[in-house]
């Protein structure tokens, strides 16, 4: 579910930044033939869109990112399964534990090979 809130609050914040992006073009676009004239209705254009069209944008672009975090949480593939990637991973910190201790960087105070480990962490 962290990845739905993450997908809807960065959809959130990029249909914001868009429709400030299209007013600020707009606002450029028709500010009239000096360009000076152009530069200040960037700011007024964006300004303008982002009161009354930045509401829509933010759910739109929460709709979408929560849609899109969701459905990467339904699919995640069955080799990527969440207990065994942290099995993997602390089977590989541990076959390098036992490396760095059999040349003497790292003493403990017990020996333990990484085929121990890897099967201590089990479920």
């Amino acid at each position: 579910m962290k990845r739905t809130f993450l997908g809807a609050c960065r959809g959130a914040f990029w249909g914001f930044l868009v429709v400030v992006g299209v007013g600020g073009w707009l606002g450029f676009m028709h500010g009239g033939p000096d360009p000076a004239q152009r530069w200040a209705m960037v700011s007024v254009g964006a300004l303008f869109f982002t009161v009354f069209y930045g509401w829509f944008a933010v759910i739109v672009g929460a709709a979408i990112g929560g849609f899109v975090g969701f459905v990467c949480w339904l699919v995640l593939p069955k080799d990527l399964q969440p207990a065994e990637l942290d099995r993997r991973r602390l089977a590989a910190i541990a076959s390098r534990a036992h490396r760095l201790h059999e040349q003497g960087v790292c003493p403990s105070r017990q020996s333990v090979t990484p085929q121990q480990s890897a099967l201590s962490m089990r479920p």
